[in-house]
């Protein structure tokens, strides 16, 4: 009776082991047929073209995060709004007070 049970778990295993191989060998079929699909020159250039996209504008973002900015328009972005609303009078006179600080 030990043997027989034995034989029969022997068999159970071999069996498994048989249906898993079978599953492996038609998973790996699988994903090389849909490999092949993917793996077309249009989906390279495409990628390709993506890829040089995408280069671009990391490139322009970064150029314009670097560009130095001029003088003036740094000026103007340090002050606060309000000191831009002054009236035009004000706003001569402190001008005229900048250009003496320079020639001192």
């Amino acid at each position: 009776m030990m043997g027989n049970l034995a034989e029969q778990v022997a068999e159970q295993v071999v069996e498994q082991l048989d249906r898993q191989k079978k599953a492996g060998t038609e998973l790996v079929a699988s994903v090389k047929s849909r490999v092949g699909a993917i793996d077309s020159t249009r989906t390279r250039i495409a990628a390709g073209v993506m890829l040089a996209a995408l280069a671009a504008g990391a490139a322009f973002f970064i150029y314009t995060r670097r560009r130095r900015r001029p003088f003036t328009a740094r000026l103007q972005g340090a002050l606060p709004d309000s000191v831009r609303d002054l009236p035009d009078d004000i706003r001569a006179e402190l001008k005229r007070r900048i250009r003496m600080v320079r020639a001192i």
